[in-house]
C-alpha cells in the first residue's frame, strides 16, 4: 500500500560492538541487540506539530538494497519534501570513502548518507528518489555531521546538532519553494526544553515492554577535560523539562503502548538532587512501575547521598563514569574522588540497597597520568572478583584534533595538549592511521611515553588474554541486558546471563536475534496504512509552567 509522507527519516540505531578474534574463523564479541535512539523521533514529532506527515525507519544498517527501494516506493511520492538520515549513532563523521562510528570502528564502507554495501547502491537509491520526485531533497543530520559532507553530490542539506527547530523550518521552506541554505547548525539548542513535550505515534512502531529513550534535561553542568560534547558546563537547573510534562509523557506511553522502561538520554542524570526529588515524586505518584537506565557520575551518589533517592526514581541500571582506576588520571579529567574508593562504596551498596541495581562503566587508556603499570593494574582489576561492576568496556582515549569544519567543539585535551603532557606524533602503522583519520583522531604520546597506538595493542592483548576467564561475561553482556534481557528473546535475564557465562549464547545468536527483530519490524513498517498529524498544539505558559491548551487530537 502506497502511503507517501512529507519527510522520510532513516535512523541509525545504538549498537556497540566489542569483538576479539579467537582464531582464523571464530570471534568472541559483545552480546547485545540494537535499540532505537531519540533524535530522529524528536525531530519527527516537531515536524508533525507543523502538520507534516513523517515516517522514521529503523534497522537501516541491516536493510538490503531492495528493502531500501521498497521503503522508498511506499513512503516517497510526488509531494515528498525530503528524505534524510539521522547519523549520530550511525557514524562519525561522514566520509568520502568510509565511515567510523562513535566507538572508532568501521560502520560501513563507501556510503555517504545511508549504510549501503557500495557507493553504487547509494547512488542508485538516491537517483530512485529523484526519479519519483526531482524536487525531493536529501537531508543528513546528527550531532557530529558537518558541512564538509556537502562536498558529496548525493547530499543536498546538512543539519548539525539539535534538529527540532531547524528541520521543521527546512520543510516549511521547501513546502513554500523558498530559497534555502545548505548548512544549518544548532549547537546550544534553540528549542525551549523547559516546555518541551514528546508524543510517540502508532507509526513509530513501539513494542510493549521496549526500553525507549526519554529526555528529562539537556546538557551537563560538568566539563570533563576529555569531553567534546555540546552544552557542557551549563548552569545548574537549566535546560530541564517541566515536571508536569514528564508525568504526562510517562502516562501517555504506558496507556497507549504499554511502555514503562526508559533509558534517560541526559548526559548526567544525577547532577541535581532537586531534580531527582521532583522525579521521585512523579514516579511515586504513578499507578504503574517505572524502570530507568541512566548515565550517572558515581562520585555524586556518595557526595550527595543519592543511593536511595535514585532507587526511588525507578533507577535500575546505570552507566557510571568511572573512566579509570588510577587516582591521578581521575584528577586529570576533573574527577577528584579516588576511583577505587568509589568501587568500595559501590561494592557495599550492591550488598544491600542496590542489590537489584546493575552498574556498567566505560574505561579509557591513554589519559595524561596513565603508565604501563597503572593500565595493567586497571585491566587486572576489571577482570578480578573484586570488581563490583556488572559490566564494562575498555577503549583507548580518542582525541579528535581541532577542525574548523567540526560541528562539535574540541576537548580541553585537544585544545591544550601541552598543558596535559600530550605530544602529537605520526602514526607508525598506516593501517591504523587510515582507520582513524575519519574521526580526525590524533596519535599522541602522554607524559609517560604511552602512545595511542600502544593503547590499541594493549586492548587487543587484554581481550585475547581474557578469553575463557570466568569474568569475561562482564565484557560481553552489558548490564542493561543482564537486567532486562534481550528484545525478541524468550530467555529470561537470568537464563541469558547463565548461557553467556557458559558460552552457549554468543554474538552470532545476537546477530540472528537482531535480524529477526528487523524482519518483524520491516513487516510492520510495510503494513502502515496512515500517518499522524496534530490538529492543535500544546501551549505552555513558560513563566508559570501552566498548561493553556492540550493537543491530543490526532488524525
Amino acid at each position: 500500500m502506497h502511503t507517501p509522507v512529507d519527510f522520510l527519516i532513516f535512523n541509525g540505531r545504538s549498537y556497540v560492538s566489542d569483538t576479539v578474534k579467537e582464531s582464523s574463523t571464530e570471534t568472541s564479541g559483545s552480546v547485545q541487540v540494537s535499540q532505537r535512539t531519540m533524535g530522529a523521533y524528536k525531530v519527527a514529532y516537531h515536524c508533525r506539530l507543523q502538520g507534516f506527515k513523517v515516517q522514521v525507519v529503523e534497522f537501516i544498517e541491516q536493510l538490503t538494497y531492495q528493502e531500501y527501494i521498497d521503503i522508498i516506493d511506499k513512503f516517497v511520492g510526488p509531494n515528498t519534501l525530503a528524505v534524510g538520515t539521522s547519523t549520530t549513532f550511525l557514524h562519525l563523521p561522514l566520509s568520502k570513502n568510509k565511515t567510523v562510528n562513535i566507538m572508532g570502528e568501521y560502520s560501513f564502507l563507501s556510503a555517504k548518507w545511508i549504510p549501503t554495501e557500495t557507493q553504487e547502491e547509494e547512488d542508485k537509491i538516491t537517483q530512485h528518489i529523484k526519479n519519483i520526485n526531482p524536487d525531493c531533497k536529501i537531508i543528513v543530520g546528527g550531532a557530529m555531521v558537518n558541512k564538509k559532507s556537502l562536498e558529496y553530490s548525493n547530499i543536498d542539506i546538512i543539519s548539525s546538532g539539535y534538529g527540532e527547530v531547524n528541520v521543521p523550518d527546512i520543510l516549511l521552506s521547501l513546502q513554500k519553494k523558498e530559497e534555502i541554505k545548505k548548512h544549518f547548525e544548532d549547537i546550544w539548542s534553540m528549542h525551549e526544553i523547559q516546555t518541551s513535550s514528546m508524543t510517540w505515534t502508532n507509526e513509530d512502531l513501539l513494542e510493549p515492554g521496549e526500553i525507549i529513550p526519554f529526555e528529562i534535561a539537556r546538557g551537563c553542568i560538568f566539563k570533563c577535560n576529555f569531553c567534546n560534547f555540546r552544552m557542557i558546563g551549563k548552569e545548574k537547573g537549566t535546560y530541564v523539562r517541566a515536571s508536569e510534562l514528564i508525568r504526562d509523557e510517562f502516562v501517555r506511553n504506558y496507556e497507549k503502548f504499554g511502555i514503562s522502561r526508559y533509558w534517560i538520554t541526559d548526559d548526567t542524570f544525577n547532577d541535581d538532587n532537586d531534580r531527582l526529588e521532583e522525579l521521585r515524586d512523579i514516579v511515586q505518584s504513578l499507578p504503574f512501575k517505572i524502570e530507568l537506565v541512566a548515565f550517572i557520575r558515581f562520585d555524586l551518589v556518595i557526595i550527595k547521598d543519592q543511593a536511595q533517592l535514585l532507587k526511588d526514581c525507578g533507577f535500575k541500571m546505570g552507566h557510571a563514569g568511572f573512566e579509570t582506576t588510577n587516582p591521578e588520571s581521575a584528577k586529570d579529567i576533573g574527577k577528584g574522588m579516588p576511583p577505587l574508593k568509589q568501587m568500595d562504596y559501590l561494592r557495599e551498596l550492591k550488598k544491600d540497597i542496590w542489590k537489584d541495581i546493575y552498574m556498567h562503566s566505560g574505561f579509557m587508556m591513554g589519559l595524561p597520568s596513565d603508565t604501563k603499570k597503572s593500565i595493567r593494574d586497571m585491566l587486572n582489576f576489571l577482570r578480578s572478583d573484586n570488581n563490583p561492576l556488572d559490566s564494562y568496556f575498555v577503549f583507548p582515549l580518542n582525541i579528535s584534533l581541532p577542525d574548523p569544519h567540526a560541528s562539535a567543539p574540541p576537548s580541553d585535551f585537544a585544545k591544550n595538549p601541552q598543558e596535559y603532557g600530550y605530544e602529537w606524533i605520526p602514526f607508525e602503522k598506516k593501517e591504523l592511521e587510515e582507520y582513524m583519520k575519519d574521526g580526525n583522531f590524533a596519535n599522541y604520546k602522554n607524559k609517560h611515553g604511552i602512545t595511542y597506538e600502544d593503547m590499541w595493542n594493549y586492548r587487543a592483548k587484554f581481550l585475547i588474554n581474557n578469553l575463557g576467564h570466568p569474568n569475561e561475561y562482564k565484557r560481553k553482556l552489558m548490564s542493561q541486558f543482564q537486567c532486562f534481557g534481550l528484545t525478541g528473546s524468550d530467555l529470561t535475564p537470568e537464563e541469558l546471563l547463565q548461557q553467556v557465562k557458559e558460552g552457549t549464547f554468543t554474538t552470532a545468536d545476537c546477530e540472528r536475534l537482531d535480524r529477526q527483530n528487523k524482519e518483524k519490524y520491516f513487516n510492520r513498517l510495510m503494513s502502515i496504512k496512515e500517518h499522524t498529524t496534530f490538529e492543535t498544539l500544546e501551549l505552555v505558559d513558560a513563566d508559570n509552567l501552566k498548561r493553556i491548551s492540550i493537543a491530543r487530537e490526532q488524525v
